[in-house]
């Protein structure tokens, strides 16, 4: 995502400090709505975020669960997989 100059003073102005990762959340999990010009408005709130925690608790257990884990692969294909 990149910044116009009057965005980068209003991120500046209002204190938000978002890392590429939180802008990755907010692109991915925000309600969208399409506005004049063109344009599209991203929403963020306690809906979206309650849907963001509930599918990062999902990844959490699936790494918990693949902790460990090795695959050899060549050329796209999985060739093995084991634990250990």
């Amino acid at each position: 995502m990149v910044f116009t100059k009057h965005a980068k003073i209003r991120q500046q102005q209002r204190g938000f400090r978002f890392s590429p990762l939180v802008l990755q959340i907010l692109e991915h999990f925000s309600s969208e709505k399409h506005v004049k010009g063109g344009a599209t408005k991203l929403f963020f709130g306690k809906k979206e975020a309650a849907r963001a925690a509930q599918e990062f608790k999902r990844a959490i257990q699936a790494l918990d669960k693949v902790a460990g884990s090795t695959v050899i692969e060549a050329g796209g294909c999985v060739l093995t997989l084991y634990k250990g």
